[in-house]
């Protein structure tokens, strides 16, 4: 005699990012049916993302016009029928708008009840449940299509609670009633896909359990009709912190039931406050994950340590009666009054922490970070930390606090100053597409936090891989005075022990900060050549810090590109060697009009083909003026150990509108002149800097045959160095001096070869256990 098990039972809630679209309902309805395979599924869904505010924005409007509101109604049915297009065949489509009829003119009708002020509360919980009933109802229709038995329920015939519209109570007794009052097959004949957020009162009024309350609804449900709990939604599980301030954060793999309560009364969204309660009485567990990830969080009733320490942030509800924020713990809700407007980041430590040692620590950084602590409290029981600050300030505080609770430790961060321009974007690129080859080659692990420009910040995700989705995102950030000097600033407080900046830009804001980078301890990666090209003593002064610092500071594309030219002449230097004679052609934009123009190209079609080409900047006429060789000279020599001044250099421009008048056929003439005769001679016209007995020039010249540089074509770079090593035969290195992909491999390798010395060196600092 064989006997057959009973399944298990297990409530799936799905959150409104995974019904975002019609892809996303096409993923649920697939992992419904999988999950079906092996247990009886409850399905409890939110409103689609964006719904349910779009719904409260129609509220709004018809309290004072119903004309707009009813506008505002359209167009979210709008969205929804496209759904519904996309989604279903037409037999199905009919069937399901009939269905759904009913619902929406009993909205419409609401929304006549709150222009004319009648009930306005009732009438505003009715039309906020719509969005939960459109997705229900679409899912349960699609399902159907794909042969499956499917129904959809209104939580309103389960869930009841009393006579409040919002942030209502349940009513234990009579939802108790309701549930049994089902078939005893009820769960196991078909999906049950049942509406989360709301309820009914003993009259049938729709009720609201608060917002984001569908987490609620399926503990209930569980607690109720199922074994277990899942919440499915666009976040691996309970994260480090919110990854809306800390796009880094990490997932918990498991918290206490206490925790989680804490937690979410903290402010951490992903879990509404009143979840646990239903699953408290009656000790089932509940996991948070995604579609995609079967780890997640687990919360269990009894787990004897904190293994991880977590962040909470809290902010002051716009809108008492329909808050994402969850109220705050009585002990902290009137210690918070005493500044009302402040908000609250909560540091929850883990065990292994020393918690008044952290304490004092996590203020000394919030006052040296500029961050100013309004008061701050310790739970001692409970091994938290609560800071009231200034609601400005949540976000930056809690990466601040976060980047010393979650050190990097195998990764070396890397921030990418210029991000938005052609050079910048390359590297991104590089940085992206080739750090897992370079971590299985070398265990380099490279991981860009962050990107700027002009005039916004990006902090980026972990495992965000996508250049041109984070450039995109980038754009879209807040528009900001001086972002660089600002993100700075915070790179610097968060005390990363493995910090590579990359300034990718021409800016002499930013080159400005290198002295306190370096004075830090951050790696200095750039090809911007104005803070070496400043005055000596600046220039020794970046080269003293990075030593006493043991800081890398790489700057060889600012030289010769990806040329590896300041390397040797440095590592020569450090042999005892003396330079006697250099000579060299060092600007890849130049040599390219001139090699055009002496195949018969007149100079200003060169001129143009060199932008189009990006081997010269927009404003061509930067880099004629020969001052971008002029200061690429002075950085070689000084790398050499030639003491030497900008103002000791002779410049001579290869076209300066001043003295040549602007590039028109009559300059195009002189230049076909001049090549003429050259050629005449059988000699090259290149634009050179030459170092010779302690003087220094940079000009146009003529070379011979015999001149390695007569070989030279395109953007072709070439160094000749003579000294006391190399005296009879020169050292010489030759190749591209031009272009984006060149000068992006250039800092790529620079990057990496950061990040191997920072590996190398001792942590900055030791954190106390």
């Amino acid at each position: 005699m064989s006997t057959s098990l009973k399944k298990k039972t297990i409530t799936l809630k799905f959150g409104g990012s995974t019904l975002a679209s019609a892809t996303h309902f096409l993923q649920v309805a697939e992992y419904l049916k999988t999950r079906c395979q092996s247990a009886t599924v409850i399905a409890v869904v939110s409103a689609t993302k964006g719904t349910t505010d779009a719904l409260y924005a129609c509220t709004q409007l018809a309290k004072h016009n119903r004309e707009q509101a009813s506008q505002a109604l359209s167009d979210i049915l709008a969205a929804h029928n496209k759904l519904v297009t996309e989604l279903l065949p037409a037999s199905f489509a009919s069937n399901y708008r009939q269905e759904i009829a009913h619902y929406l003119e009993q909205t419409k009708t609401r929304l006549q009840n709150i222009h004319q002020g009648e009930n306005i509360d009732w009438h505003i919980a009715f039309v906020l449940s719509l969005g939960e009933k459109l997705s229900a109802s679409l899912l349960s229709a699609l399902l159907q299509s794909q042969q499956r038995t499917a129904s959809w329920v209104p939580s309103e015939l389960l869930i009841r609670t009393d006579s409040e519209p919002f942030n209502t109570n349940l009513d234990q007794s009579a939802t108790e009633k309701a549930f049994a009052a089902l078939n005893e097959d009820y769960f196991q004949s078909a999906i049950r896909i049942i509406t989360g957020f709301c309820g009914a009162d003993k009259d049938g009024r729709t009720t609201l359990l608060g917002r984001n309350a569908s987490d609620y609804s399926a503990a209930i449900v569980t607690a109720f009709a199922a074994d277990e709990l899942e919440l499915l939604g666009d976040t691996a599980g309970i994260l480090s912190a919110d990854p809306d301030y800390v796009p880094g954060a990490e997932t918990v793999a498991e918290l206490s039931v206490e925790d989680a309560c804490l937690l979410s009364q903290c402010g951490a969204g992903v879990l509404h406050p009143r979840t646990l309660e239903p699953l408290l009485k009656t000790g089932k567990s509940l996991r948070l994950g995604t579609l995609q990830h079967e780890q997640g969080t687990s919360i269990r009733a009894q787990l004897a340590h904190r293994q991880a320490s977590l962040l909470a942030a809290w902010s002051p509800p716009q809108h008492a009666e329909l808050s994402k924020k969850p109220p705050l713990p009585l002990n902290l809700k009137k210690w918070q009054a005493r500044f009302p407007e402040s908000s609250l980041v909560s540091v929850f430590l883990a065990d292994h922490h020393a918690l008044r040692y952290w304490q004092n620590l996590l203020t000394d950084i919030a006052a040296q970070a500029g961050v100013s602590v309004l008061q701050r409290k310790l739970l001692s029981k409970q091994r938290v930390i609560v800071f009231a600050i200034p609601s400005i300030e949540l976000q930056r505080f809690t990466r601040l606090l976060h980047s010393r609770l979650y050190p990097l430790q195998q990764e070396t961060a890397v921030a990418i100053i210029g991000a938005s321009g052609r050079i910048g974007r390359q590297t991104l690129q590089l940085l992206l597409t080739e750090g897992q080859r370079l971590f299985a080659e070398s265990g380099t692990q490279l991981r860009v936090i962050a990107l700027c420009n002009s005039k916004q910040t990006l902090w980026c995700k972990r495992h965000e891989n996508d250049c041109q989705g984070l450039l995109n995102r980038l754009a879209e950030q807040p528009l900001q005075q001086r972002p660089a000097s600002l993100l700075a600033q915070e790179l610097l407080s968060q005390g990363y022990d493995k910090l590579v900046v990359v300034d990718a830009s021409a800016s002499s804001e930013i080159a400005g900060l290198y002295e306190q980078f370096l004075a830090a301890g951050v790696a200095v990666v750039t090809p911007n050549k104005l803070a070496n090209s400043d005055a000596l003593q600046r220039f020794t002064e970046l080269q003293s810090l990075a030593r006493k610092h043991r800081v890398p500071y790489c700057y060889e594309t600012t030289v010769a590109a990806a040329l590896p030219v300041l390397k040797p002449l440095l590592d020569l230097r450090r042999a005892g060697d003396t330079p006697h004679h250099v000579e060299a052609v060092l600007s890849g934009t130049i040599g390219f009009v001139l090699d055009s123009v002496q195949q018969g190209t007149p100079f200003s079609a060169a001129v143009q083909q060199a932008v189009e080409k990006g081997y010269a900047e927009p404003d061509p006429l930067q880099d004629l003026s020969g001052e971008d060789v002029a200061r690429k000279m002075l950085i070689l020599l000084r790398t050499c150990g030639i003491r030497i001044e900008r103002s000791e250099i002779e410049l001579t421009p290869l076209h300066d509108t001043n003295l040549h008048g602007p590039i028109n056929q009559q300059v195009d003439e002189r230049w076909r002149q001049l090549v003429l005769e050259v050629q005449a001679a059988n000699q090259r016209l290149c634009y050179a800097a030459q170092y010779r007995d302690g003087n220094v020039s940079v000009g146009l010249k003529r070379i011979d045959a015999q001149s390695p540089f007569y070989r030279l074509r395109g953007t072709e770079n070439a160094v000749i160095y003579q000294s006391t090593f190399y005296q009879d035969i020169p050292l010489t290195v030759t190749g591209p001096g031009a272009g984006i992909n060149v000068t992006s491999a250039g800092l790529f390798a620079d990057i990496v070869v950061a990040a191997e010395a920072l590996s190398r060196r001792a942590p900055l600092s030791a954190i106390a256990a």
